[in-house]
């Protein structure tokens, strides 16, 4: 009796907390939709318009077959702690490699945060494939992770969803 009454408080614990999740109470902005899954250590949103794409591994947004500008965000774990800077040091020199026309627009960086995290903000262009791009990249590093929120937009459309991807980050946030 007291092997079945262990076993059923073992079951009922079980099927507590497998419907417990990182993201199982997330409150959903208004107008958005949940942009991170049970893999991430974070939560993040999108405008209920946008299209999400995982086909790729990465988390990818876009905004419409008409529009392609689109959101991209990475977590990377890192070999050895680092600052932004020396971070973004190694990947610009990467960057500047294979785009030798990516040109800074305004200064690089600015200083922002993430989810109360400090961060740094890069925009530029650059040509990719014979198109002329505009970026906007948001990196943070956090316990020994490195996370890259990318906007990318013909420089035409950049501006035009500029509000969705600053409703996008003020909404993101690391999970405890």
């Amino acid at each position: 009796m007291k092997l079945k009454s262990l076993f059923a408080i073992l079951i009922l614990t079980v099927m507590i907390f497998s419907g417990c999740s990182n993201q199982g109470d997330v409150e959903i902005p208004d107008g958005m939709k949940l942009f991170s899954n049970e893999h991430t250590d974070y939560t993040a949103f999108v405008p209920t318009n946008w299209i999400v794409d995982m086909s790729t591994g990465t988390l990818s947004a876009y905004v419409s077959s008409a529009d392609a500008s689109n959101i991209s965000i990475t977590a990377q774990t890192l070999q050895a702690p680092t600052s932004l800077d020396d971070y973004w040091k190694g990947y610009e020199e990467d960057f500047k490699a294979t785009f030798e026309d990516m040109e800074y627009i305004g200064e690089a960086p600015t200083t922002t945060t993430l989810s109360g995290e400090p961060a740094n903000k890069y925009v530029y262009t650059a040509t990719v494939t014979g198109a002329q791009y505009q970026f906007m990249q948001i990196v943070c590093i956090r316990e020994m992770t490195v996370y890259v929120i990318t906007y990318t937009s013909t420089p035409d459309s950049y501006d035009s969803n500029m509000e969705d991807v600053e409703k996008i980050l003020d909404n993101f946030s690391f999970n405890k």
